[in-house]
Formats: structure tokens, C-alpha cells, sequence
């Protein structure tokens, strides 16, 4: 909050002392409260501005509460302009006193972007470290142990960045602050997100957050948002490939098929990655539905299979189509073209026959 910056019908707002046991603070434009305080052994202070003692546009109630602290034998006092807090507080114990006066309206929950250090580019389902900073632009402290956290936006407390850091493993969707957050102090939130890691339920959400709290919502600027890609971790991308036109019914035939990984995972050697038939799925129309990677191709490498296929016996125009797919998980990335093989006994399909020595072409 903020106090009168004029003189017209207001009062000194003044502040009071109480030391040890209670070392209570006691703030009071009311002339009977401060013959009473300064006869029970509160100090005077000095004033911390002027205060309205009645309302004017633009202008909030300043709560005053209080609640008896038996440990010290003293009523200790709390001030706020906050509704929601007045009403949290008096179902905690403690006793609503009056409006202290009238002042500025400031939220006592708010926040300013201050930067964050985001890439531009993430791999899914691998964890990348980030950070944002906030400050405390309120009139609140933000305790740490609290409710107080960063969370994700658009849509609110959305998973897909799959949040983690220590105490989390298994990912969330809001980091707590890591320390008390006193008014215009800074604090910087440092944390991993692992990008569709927790559920693979949601597309990619913009990468934006902002302060919330169970108990008084969200507050606060939004981060910008960072225009930051997410690399798939299964993905491939058709560069090139030789396959005759025309084939003699049953004759073998060398054909090659090149294939980029685009995604974040290494193709592994003789694992789960293959080039399966497509058009109709897993068609053995040329004698084979899938063929292994033999070397393994880290994200932006080229893959060539090179291998042999025979044509159906029976005259006709086939599909010869393929994908890369990684078994017991599912197909992805894009589709050789499809190229319609015709089938017929015609001097102009004279067959092939891969080399012995011919083997798989690995690029970067």
C-alpha cells in the first residue's frame, strides 16, 4: 500500500513500539489509541505518512487485527489491504479490530519479470535446465515453505513441461520458492523441464509461467514467452531413393532408400529402429517388411539401406513406400514418396542383384 500523498483530510499515521517480551508494532491515526499505547509502554516512533480516516475514490480499507500471544503476554497486531487475507487470517484466530484508515491501493501479492535464461530448442523427454527471476513488487513477504510458487501457464498448471527439480523427480507442473522473498528482493527460480515427459496427452504449449498461490491465485507479471521449439524424440525426414520403375514379374531387384534422423534420439545399431513397408503397413509385396539400422545415427546423421527386393510374380502396378518405425513403440517421421512399380514382362525391367559387398551408406 501506499499513503496519502496529500494533506486534505488526512492524519498521521503513526508507528509504535512495544520491546521485549511482545516487540510488537502498532500503527494508529486514532488520538485515544495513542494516549493508550504510549500509557502502556509503547514508544513513539514517528509517522509513517498520512492516512485517510475515510474513504475517496481510489482509495482501500486498511484492515488492522490483532490476536493474543500468550508466550510474550502481549496482543500482537497484523495490518493488511487485502479482503482475502483479512478473512483467511480471522479463521486462523485472529481478531478483526477496524480500518486503520483509508490508503492507496497496491496489491500486497505482486510480482515483475525481472529475465530468464531459456533455449531455443529443447529435446523431448530429455531434461533441460532453465531459470527465471521474479521480484517481490508487493507488500508481502513470500515465506518460503509457503504456497508460493512459479507455475505454468497457458492453460494454468499444465504438465507438459513436466517440472523437475530436487523433491521432485517424477515431474509437476509448479517449482516453490527457494528461500524468503522479502518486498523488492529478487529471487531466481532454477529448474529442469523435461518437455512431454510427464504425460504425452497435451501438443506443445507455449513455455510462459507466473507467481501463484493456492490462497491468493495468481499475481503478477507473465513471463514473456519464449518462442523455444521442441525437438521430437522420434522423428526422420525422407532425403532420397533408387527404385526402378518398371521390374520383371518375380526377378530380384537393388533398390536404396535414405532416411535423416531429425529427432532427439540416436538411432541405435541393430536395435528398435528400422525401415518398415508401408501402403498397406507392413506389406510383404517385396519379400521384406523391414530392415535394420546396422550403425547408429545420432540426431542430423543420414542413413542409406541398401538392399534387395523381389517383385510379385504376378503382373500388375504395386506401392513401393516405406517408413521409419521403431518397434514395439510406434511409426513416425515422413513417408518415402510413394512410387507405383509396374509389373510386367517387358524387355525395359531387366532385373538387379545387390553386390556382396555393397553395404549401408552412414552420412552427418
Amino acid at each position: 500500500m501506499r499513503a496519502y500523498n496529500g494533506t486534505n483530510g488526512a492524519l498521521p499515521f503513526r508507528r509504535f513500539y512495544a520491546g521485549a517480551p511482545g516487540r510488537d508494532h502498532f500503527y494508529t491515526i486514532d488520538g485515544s489509541e495513542v494516549t493508550f499505547v504510549l500509557s502502556n509502554g509503547y514508544v513513539a516512533e514517528g509517522n509513517e505518512g498520512n492516512i485517510l480516516a475515510s474513504s475517496l475514490a481510489g482509495y482501500v480499507p486498511f484492515y488492522r487485527l490483532s490476536k493474543w500471544n500468550s508466550s510474550n503476554n502481549d496482543l500482537d497486531h497484523q495490518y493488511t489491504t487485502d479482503n482475502s487475507k483479512r478473512v483467511s487470517l480471522m479463521n486462523s484466530g485472529w481478531t478483526y479490530d477496524r480500518v486503520a484508515g483509508y490508503v492507496i491501493a497496491t496489491p500486497g501479492y505482486a510480482a515483475q519479470f525481472v529475465r530468464q535464461t531459456v533455449p531455443s530448442s529443447m529435446p523431448q523427454g530429455t531434461d533441460t535446465p532453465v531459470s527465471i527471476t521474479m521480484r517481490n513488487t508487493g507488500f508481502e513477504i513470500w515465506p518460503v515453505g509457503g504456497d508460493f510458487h512459479l507455475g505454468t501457464q497457458q492453460p494454468q498448471d499444465n504438465y507438459y513441461w513436466c517440472i523437475r527439480f530436487p523433491g521432485s523427480p517424477n515431474g509437476t507442473n509448479r517449482v516453490p520458492i527457494p528461500n524468503n522473498v522479502a518486498v523488492g528482493d529478487e529471487v531466481t527460480f532454477s529448474f529442469t523441464v523435461r518437455p512431454g515427459g510427464c504425460t504425452q496427452q497435451f501438443p506443445v504449449r507455449p513455455f510462459q509461467f507466473r507467481m501463484i498461490s493456492p490462497t491468493y491465485g495468481t499475481f503478477g507479471d507473465f513471463t514473456p514467452i519464449v518462442p523455444t521449439s521442441v525437438i521430437p524424440e522420434l522423428a526422420a525426414e525422407f532425403v532420397s531413393k533408387q527404385v526402378p520403375a518398371n521390374m520383371l514379374p518375380g526377378a530380384p531387384y537393388s533398390v536404396s532408400v535414405t532416411m535423416k534422423n531429425t529427432g532427439s534420439a540416436t538411432w541405435t545399431a541393430n536395435g528398435p529402429y528400422k525401415l518398415g513397408s508401408q501402403n498397406p503397413t507392413d506389406n510383404n509385396t517385396w519379400g521384406t517388411t523391414r530392415r535394420s539400422v546396422t550403425t547408429s545415427v545420432a540426431t542430423g546423421g543420414t542413413y542409406t539401406f541398401s538392399y534387395q527386393v523381389t517383385s510379385p510374380g504376378a503382373q500388375g502396378t504395386y506401392n513401393f513406400q516405406w517408413s521409419m518405425v521403431k518397434e514395439g513403440v510406434a511409426w513416425f517421421g515422413q513417408a518415402t514418396p510413394n512410387v507405383a512399380v509396374v509389373v510386367a514382362a517387358t524387355q525395359y525391367a531387366r532385373p538387379t542383384v545387390i553386390p556382396q559387398n555393397l553395404s549401408p551408406v552412414l552420412t552427418d
